[in-house]
């Protein structure tokens, strides 16, 4: 005779290791798709956002990356400047960048609260307003400032390293006479990886501090577990969004040194702005929906593992009943 023994929860967990799979195999493509649908479906309240916060943003962070890359290459003891090169007073570039990084962390803060509050709203199917997004913007402000400054910390570390690790490397190109194309190739994928692992942690902290109200150290010790079984999503969106965007600040930094008229100049610049800006815009709700599919993988293995406990307890209670009934 054969007992048949019901695990209780099953129907739940099949569930959740079905809403599981979903999301782990979500990938970049399939988040920025549907970031953006979620665009489209609220395309006034995102065009609004898009002119009045997004694109300041933007103009801000390129005005940051053409400015920086310029010092940079104006300052770094290796390779040796021409003798009659002439540089600009150091204080004045020193004010310069403070006041440049003032800007872009105040615009940055604004941005992030702004895009990760609509992704809250209008990922559930609530409609949102800009007026909605506006009102809630200074009880978000704090919170992600928080997060905001700890992040500019560890950018400013691993701008220290990439820069030292720049210096070693273009020391060693010149002593073994590797051509330059390979110093251009190692340069550019050794910026473009600094650049991932700030990105990518810092947008994941935005969201654990947006969506979960932890903020600080905390949210980045929430934001490394995330990431950690699944950097190569992120990998996806930075590849797929972020790197163009750099691209755009290079560009922008050699129209400004190029001889063409001033006219041309303006046009190109005013296009990789807007360019920028439209990127800007689809990479903060890339970077929000992101976390959303991770947050709840991680979720769901957690209520997993307690689902399985709790089948194991029944089911060794049955188990001892049966051996009862049995003797």
């Amino acid at each position: 005779m054969g007992f048949e023994l019901e695990c209780p929860g099953e129907s739940h967990r099949q569930g959740l290791v079905h809403q599981q799979t979903d999301d782990e195999f979500r990938g970049p493509i399939e988040i920025i798709r549907s970031s953006y649908k979620l665009l489209g479906d609220n395309a006034e309240t995102s065009a609004t956002i898009l002119v009045t916060i997004v694109l300041p943003a933007a103009v801000t962070m390129l005005l940051n990356h053409c400015f920086f890359y310029a010092v940079a290459h104006k300052y770094l003891p290796y390779p040796k400047p021409p003798p009659d090169e002439t540089k600009p007073d150091i204080q004045v570039l020193i004010l310069i960048g403070v006041v440049l990084l003032v800007i872009g962390f105040a615009v940055t803060v604004n941005l992030v609260a702004a895009m990760f509050y609509f992704v809250s709203v209008a990922s559930t199917g609530a409609r949102i307003t800009f007026k909605d997004v506006l009102r809630a913007l200074p009880h978000w402000w704090k919170l992600v400032a928080v997060t905001g400054l700890w992040g500019e910390w560890f950018a400013l570390v691993m701008a220290a390293v990439f820069v030292l690790s720049q210096i070693l490397s273009m020391i060693f190109i010149d002593v073994s006479k590797i051509p330059l194309v390979i110093l251009i190739i190692l340069t550019f994928t050794e910026s473009r990886a600094f650049l991932f692992l700030v990105v990518s942690i810092v947008e994941m902290a935005f969201g654990v501090t947006v969506f979960e109200k932890v903020d600080g150290l905390k949210s980045f010790a929430r934001s490394w577990k995330l990431l950690r079984h699944r950097w190569y999503i992120a990998l996806g969106i930075f590849t797929i969004i972020d790197v163009p965007k750099t691209l755009m600040g290079d560009a922008l930094g050699l129209i400004q040194k190029s001889e063409i008229a001033l006219a041309v100049k303006i046009v190109i610049a005013s296009v990789l702005v807007a360019l920028t800006s439209l990127l800007t815009l689809l990479g903060s709700v890339s970077y929000a929906l992101f976390y959303k599919s991770c947050g709840s993988c991680i979720d769901d293995e957690n209520v997993y593992r307690d689902i399985q406990f709790q089948v194991g307890c029944q089911l060794r209670a049955d188990a001892f009943e049966i051996q009862d009934v049995s003797v």
